[in-house]
């Protein structure tokens, strides 16, 4: 039942980042942005809730920094959840700028 349960899981999530790459293919930048923000929010809400971590609040970054707090994720690896929290909330932003793709991150 449990690994039924994850495989859906995993799936959805990966329906959520297929959405968020044909976003960005179509150069809706802020949208693609926010759509894999959500899917790796939920990804860290479903560590957390496997490893019975509880957290009040749960943002990207309150989930990033449980998981160090309890030594599931390595400081790389934390630095690198804390950019794409940045990412996403810079593409929650009602900027008159929207965000730009570089060549580079392509």
């Amino acid at each position: 039942m449990l690994d039924i349960r994850r495989e859906i899981q995993a799936g959805l999530l990966d329906a959520e980042l297929d959405k968020a790459a044909l976003l960005l293919k179509n150069k809706q930048l802020r949208a693609a942005g926010v759509v894999a923000g959500i899917a790796l929010e939920k990804h860290l809400e479903q560590v957390c809730e496997r490893r019975q971590l509880k957290v009040s609040w749960k943002t990207i970054a309150d989930l990033n920094e449980l998981l160090k707090k309890y030594e599931v994720i390595d400081f790389p690896g934390y630095r690198h959840i804390s950019l794409l929290s940045d990412l996403q909330l810079l593409c929650l932003k009602n900027n008159k700028r929207n965000p730009k793709l570089r060549k580079s991150q392509i």
